[in-house]
């Protein structure tokens, strides 16, 4: 079971920022609306974050998008 649990999380998971991939995410949206639950969604973009990487090298990037995530994950 704990293999299966891992798996699984890992397919719906972003890898880099542990954040619910796109069909995943929008399943979840799904059954909070079909269970009247309250949903809010943010939707972020990263300003020059293409620019970023090209000075800087994708791992500079990526910590830009990690810590974008840590900034947005008190809000859950």
């Amino acid at each position: 079971v704990d293999d299966t649990v891992h798996w699984r999380d890992r397919a719906e998971r972003d890898e880099l920022t542990g954040l619910l991939r796109r069909g995943p995410l929008l399943a979840h949206v799904d059954e909070w609306i079909v269970e009247d639950l309250p949903v809010a969604l943010a939707f972020v973009d990263v300003d020059r974050l293409k620019s970023i990487n090209d000075a800087h090298g994708h791992a500079a990037g990526d910590a830009v998008l990690e810590a974008e995530v840590v900034d947005f994950s008190q809000y859950q």
